[in-house]
C-alpha cells in the first residue's frame, strides 16, 4: 500500500467566521488521519461557530487564534507561515478574502497568509448574492492571478433555506491537487472554463494544479 502524499505535510488549516465553519472538523479529522501534520488556526469570528476545544483535540496541536499572548511562539505568523508545506483556508469568508487580497494584516491567520512562501488553497462559502458581488468577483480574480488556489463553491442549499451558487466546495474538494512546498512557491494561474452542459451557476470539472511534477492530494471531507 502506498503512503499518502500528505503524510509528513505540514498543513495549516485556517477557519473563518461562516456558519460552513463546523465542517473543518471533517477536513481536520481527513488531513490527520492522511497522515498530516495539522495546525489549525482560527479566527474570533469562527469561534462563533466552532469550539477551540473540538479541533484542537482533533488536530496536531493546539488552536491558535492570537497574535499576543503565546509564550511558547513570540511570533506566530511567522513560524507558522515559514513552516507549512500548504495554507488551507475553509471555510473563506467574503471579508476574510477581501483582506487576503487587500494584505490587510488584522489578525493571525491574515499575517500567517502575508508571511508565508508555502502554496495557499481558499475555498469560499458565503451566499449567493455573495458570491456574485462585483467586489468578490474581482477579489477572487487578483488572488488566482497571485497564484493562489481557489476551490470555488457549488450550487446548492445555502443557510436560511435559500438555493444558489455559494455552498461550500467539499463535493470537489478531494479530487483538487496542490503542488507541495519546495517544488516551487507560486505558479501561473490558468483559465478557467465552463463544463458543457451544466448549471452556470456550478464551477467546471476540478483542475490538477501541478508545480515541477510535484503535487499535494487532498482528501475528501
Amino acid at each position: 500500500m502506498s503512503a499518502s502524499p500528505l503524510a509528513g505535510k505540514r498543513i495549516v488549516l485556517g477557519v473563518t467566521g461562516g456558519i460552513a465553519a463546523y465542517k473543518a472538523i471533517e477536513v481536520v479529522r481527513r488531513l490527520v488521519d492522511a497522515g498530516a501534520h495539522v495546525v489549525p488556526i482560527m479566527t474570533d469570528a469562527a469561534q462563533h461557530f466552532v469550539g477551540t476545544t473540538t479541533l484542537s483535540a482533533l488536530a496536531s496541536e493546539p488552536v491558535q487564534t492570537e497574535l499576543w499572548h503565546n509564550a511558547a511562539t513570540p511570533i506566530p505568523h511567522t513560524s507558522v507561515g515559514q513552516g507549512a508545506d500548504l495554507i488551507i483556508v475553509a471555510p473563506a469568508t467574503a471579508k476574510s478574502i477581501a483582506a487576503y487580497r487587500m494584505g490587510y494584516s488584522h489578525d493571525l491567520l491574515q499575517n500567517t497568509l502575508i508571511a508565508t512562501r508555502a502554496p495557499v488553497m481558499i475555498c469560499p462559502a458565503m451566499h449567493t448574492e455573495m458570491w456574485e458581488h462585483p467586489s468578490v468577483v474581482d477579489n477572487i480574480a487578483v488572488l488566482r492571478a497571485r497564484g493562489v488556489h481557489i476551490v470555488e463553491p457549488e450550487s446548492g442549499r445555502l443557510a436560511g433555506g435559500d438555493e444558489g451558487a455559494g455552498g461550500d466546495g467539499r463535493a470537489r474538494f478531494h479530487r483538487h491537487r496542490q503542488p507541495a512546498r519546495g517544488a516551487g512557491a507560486r505558479q501561473q494561474p490558468r483559465k478557467h472554463a465552463r463544463a458543457r452542459g451544466t448549471d452556470p451557476g456550478r464551477p467546471a470539472a476540478p483542475r490538477v494544479h501541478r508545480a515541477h511534477g510535484s503535487e499535494l492530494t487532498l482528501p475528501v471531507y
